[in-house]
């Protein structure tokens, strides 16, 4: 089976991490060469992806394609660029040249509503961020506010055990309802005017190309649409436009074939499960365990809705189905929840990690994961840690190998958004699933490998790197070489280096626990898991994100 993606942009969770998690279910990944693909704000060349995508889709069994690539050039493009909506909407025409082509290719897209981030800073928004990006976020909020009247704001307003948002808390939750006026003239002349026009001028540029991409869905020329929730919260002209996308979809009566709901990065793999268990003809059923009592009433940081509803939505994207009787799910999806508002991972060691609060109990989650584990071999049991955003939970982790053998996960992932971990957790064990029920011989073989190689990879880089060295590198290297963490500079190289060496300590250290229940194993013929770090890059030239080379044994 032959897959043509044309992926969000060219970090490697969106370029890199479908060929690979592709090669889980023996499925082959297809993306366009790395020279076509833009550079951050840099956009992609436009017109020459086009022309791969037409090319590649002759052979294709499924096709996965992200529209802001396609109309804009990339994620952070489609923020920066000034494409006229015309020609950002004539772009997706390819798409309607590929459906005349090959009548009966799935095509799925994903098209994302734009985020409103609430900081000052420009680096992955137009200049004007680097000034009046929070006074942006809270105008945004304070509009659709005025827009959907006073219970739904009070009802945001009510929600401080579970919504994470400091600029919010600081500046608006102490507002009432009918101070919100005055809220929005203080901020219109904080703003300039033509910040706001332009500011509004892209999001409804690229609101249009959303619009249009329903339409291709009514038309049949695309089979399914993700409109994905960018970085968000539960007010904002975000909602606006969501709701606005909504009426669209029932205006149509495409209700099965568009899905709104939270993510980004996480898609590309989503669609491309999708793609394998449609031609499969599978419908995982996945039961749910959190590790915290509210957890699933919490809003994550950055989305804007519940975690248990995003998890739904994630499901349904993925083409799974929510089993509320564990014992007959196919996969088991175990959540290290959050115990209150969802705080970063960089800021965990401050709040006395994720075991010592009263909001969750992690043994007995963890025993409940090693049951799962061992009392239906067939069953895919997978472990999605959100309980901080941003990297993993240092505490799940550390603790895991005490438990279970980590090998014997079908997924793990603990990155960015609750959005981004949960759909690519989901992603992964379906492929492995899928793989466990139709591959054999050599192939499976090779199906295993690959997926231990992901496993060790989403370790390495959600929890080692994201949770433990990203901040030992902030405070160290990186401020030793008077350099700031998002312009590294001549430094790159050598900090790469640095930060090669220091997660390869951390690993090493965390694997040696893995030694009683190795032991274990191998007295009953079990083979052991070697990993090797062979590569470390900084392919934005920051360290937020990490472009890791990983091999397994």
């Amino acid at each position: 089976m032959v897959i043509v993606l044309l992926p969000l942009d060219e970090r490697p969770c969106n370029h890199a991490y479908p060929g690979m998690l592709g090669a889980v279910g023996g499925v082959e990944v297809r993306v366009p060469p790395a020279s076509l693909m833009g550079h951050k704000k840099q956009p992609a060349d436009v017109d020459a992806l086009a022309e791969w995508l037409k090319e590649a889709a002759e052979t294709a069994d499924g096709l996965v394609v992200a529209a802001e690539t396609l109309a804009l050039g990339g994620l952070i493009p489609s923020r920066v660029v000034s494409t006229p909506t015309e020609q950002a909407l004539a772009r997706l025409r390819v798409l309607e040249e590929v459906r005349r082509r090959r009548p009966g290719l799935p095509i799925f897209v994903q098209g994302v509503i734009m985020r409103t981030p609430a900081y000052d800073s420009d680096d992955e928004e137009p200049p004007y961020w680097a000034v009046y990006g929070r006074r942006l976020f809270l105008y945004s909020v304070v509009l659709d506010a005025l827009e959907r009247g006073e219970a739904a704001w009070e009802r945001v307003r009510g929600g401080a055990r579970t919504v994470s948002s400091p600029a919010f808390e600081t500046e608006l939750a102490g507002v009432p309802f009918e101070g919100l006026e005055a809220r929005r003239a203080a901020l219109e002349a904080e703003i300039p005017q033509e910040v706001r026009e332009e500011w509004r001028w892209r999001r409804q540029r690229n609101h249009r190309v959303n619009q249009e991409l329903v339409r291709l869905v009514a038309d049949g020329v695309v089979d399914f649409l993700a409109l994905t929730q960018d970085d968000s919260f539960p007010l904002g002209i975000h909602m606006q436009e969501q709701r606005r996308l909504a009426a669209l979809v029932a205006e149509t009566g495409a209700y099965r074939r568009v899905l709104i709901y939270p993510g980004a990065d996480e898609v590309g793999l989503v669609l491309l499960a999708r793609q394998v268990l449609r031609a499969a003809g599978l419908r995982p059923r996945v039961g749910l365990r959190f590790s915290s009592t509210e957890g699933p009433r919490v809003v994550p940081r950055y989305e804007d809705r519940p975690l248990l509803e995003t998890i739904k939505a994630h499901l349904t994207a993925l083409g799974g189905i929510w089993e509320q009787d564990f014992g007959r799910a196919d996969m088991a999806l175990f959540v290290n929840s959050p115990e209150g508002p969802q705080q970063e991972a960089a800021h965990q060691d401050s709040a006395g990690g994720a075991g010592a609060g009263s909001g969750r109990t992690l043994p007995e989650f963890l025993e409940a994961l090693t049951d799962a584990l061992h009392s239906d071999p067939s069953r895919m049991v997978a472990l999605a840690d959100v309980a901080y955003a941003n990297g993993a939970d240092r505490a799940l982790v550390e603790m895991l190998p005490a438990y279970v053998w980590p090998p014997d996960l079908a997924a793990y992932a603990g990155w960015n958004t609750a959005g981004n971990t949960l759909g690519s957790t989901l992603a992964h064990a379906t492929m492995r699933w899928v793989a466990r029920r139709r591959l054999e011989g050599a192939a499976a073989e090779e199906a295993e490998r690959a997926h231990l190689r992901y496993l060790a990879l989403r370790l390495i880089e959600d929890w080692a790197y994201q949770a433990v060295v990203r901040q030992e590198m902030a405070r160290g290297p990186v401020a030793e070489a008077g350099v700031s963490p998002y312009a590294l500079g001549p430094h790159r190289e050598a900090l790469a280096t640095q930060a090669r060496a220091r997660l390869e300590a951390v690993w090493h250290a965390w694997r040696a626990r893995w030694q009683p229940e190795l032991a274990v194993r191998e007295a009953s013929g079990g083979r052991d898991v070697g990993v090797r770090i062979t590569g470390v890059d900084f392919p934005w030239d920051r360290i937020f994100e990490v472009q890791l080379s990983v091999e397994v044994e």
